[in-house]
């Protein structure tokens, strides 16, 4: 009867334990294992607390979040390779992480591009990611050249501070060719081993916070071909901060609607074979110092590699150039003519402490011949290893 008993209790306690016991992708409520989170869990607003001292959620799908998300610090969530979230126009989310206590988005498999990311496509200002950790992300994106670990697609505003993106393929963040999308914040971000960090369209490059730091593989901050300014919003200026990487141009950027552009004291920017600068009815005003010059250059280190500056119908004295380096211009990209600086209509401009290298054909062309260009100033400018001073 005793060993009856004893037989009878083993079998309830295996049991018991058998019934405990979890997929340890699903977790359910065992706070020990990852709890499997679907698009049935985010059709509400949904809170993510921080469940155990490991990986507290897991995704395998693309979830739509039409809703408020925050996430809690502390939190940490693997995506599968069909991962991702995307926050929907009517959504948003709150990452808010603590220094000693971050939030984490990563891949279940830790290699680069194991799942897809993030994509903000809201405007709300409950968009804050703060001390997050992005990894592994980068697999497919989201169509139109958005790819990474964190992207934003039309109009999208958010903050974003404090984070670290690591190990992530294409890029690490993606802010698609839209003068709707607003960074409100963007400083001291750290990123590490990127197939490159950032890709921007030039209207929202001004709201680049200039603390963040750089270690990745392509190490520049790609520039996208378009409009720095929308005929919505004329009359503005927009700053260009130096940063401890070049901006690498992709094509023809343009300044126009009486914009202007000013780029700031030793900042860097890299063109590809396409690309130029070109002022119409705008105004360009750079402002580097003789410790801190403003450097203009070919992705190619070769004369006429890239465009150079053109500006035309803009009678503005803020187009000033002052202590700039121009060097390996004039090429003839799309309508850019041969010379490092091509004017049409007798624009305003002003050359100062510059110097020009490196230049194949001429320097200064006026589309006119003789060379005629009344409203061109220059003062103390040099010219190394170039062609003719002026064109025609």
């Amino acid at each position: 009867m005793v060993r009856i008993k004893s037989l009878f209790a083993f079998a309830v306690l295996l049991l018991t334990v058998i019934s405990c016991q979890k997929d340890p992708i699903s977790g359910g409520e065992d706070k020990d294992v990852p709890q499997l989170l679907t698009n049935n869990d985010f059709l509400s607003n949904l809170t993510l607390e921080d469940r155990n001292s490991g990986v507290d959620y897991y995704i395998d799908q693309t979830i739509n979040m039409d809703h408020d998300l925050v996430i809690k610090p502390g939190v940490v969530i693997e995506f599968g390779e069909n991962g991702g979230i995307s926050i929907r126009e009517s959504g948003s989310i709150e990452a808010k992480g603590l220094s000693d206590k971050g939030i984490t988005f990563s891949g279940r498999l830790k290699s680069k591009g194991s799942w897809n990311g993030i994509l903000v496509q809201s405007t709300s200002l409950k968009n804050v990611f703060k001390h997050c950790i992005f990894e592994f992300a980068g697999k497919d994106g989201w169509g139109n050249d958005v790819t990474g670990a964190l992207g934003t697609w039309a109009e999208a505003s958010m903050n974003v501070d404090d984070c670290v993106f690591r190990n992530n393929k294409v890029r690490g963040v993606s802010l698609y060719r839209s003068a709707n999308v607003e960074l409100r914040s963007f400083e001291n971000n750290v990123f590490e081993n990127n197939d490159l960090p950032i890709k921007i369209d030039p209207a929202t490059v001004h709201q680049l916070g200039n603390t963040n730091t750089f270690a990745d593989l392509k190490n520049v901050i790609e520039v996208y071909e378009d409009d720095v300014f929308d005929d919505e919003s004329p009359n503005i200026t927009f700053t260009w901060k130096a940063q401890p990487i070049p901006y690498a141009v992709q094509g023809v950027v343009s300044i126009r609607y009486k914009g202007n552009l000013t780029i700031e004291a030793g900042a860097v920017l890299e063109f590809n074979e396409t690309a130029y600068l070109s002022v119409d009815d705008a105004s360009l005003t750079i402002k580097g110092t003789a410790l801190k010059p403003v450097m203009l250059t070919g992705t190619s280190k070769s004369p006429g590699s890239w465009g150079g500056l053109a500006f035309s119908f803009t009678s503005s004295s803020k187009n000033t150039i002052e202590h700039a380096v121009i060097e390996y211009a004039g090429s003839n990209a799309y309508e850019f003519e041969n010379g490092a600086i091509y004017m049409w209509a007798s624009p305003v401009v002003s050359f100062k402490n510059c110097t020009f290298k490196e230049i194949a054909t001429c320097v200064f062309n006026s589309n006119r011949s003789p060379f005629d260009q009344p409203n061109l100033t220059e003062q103390n400018n040099s010219f190394v290893n170039t062609g003719s001073k002026t064109c025609n």
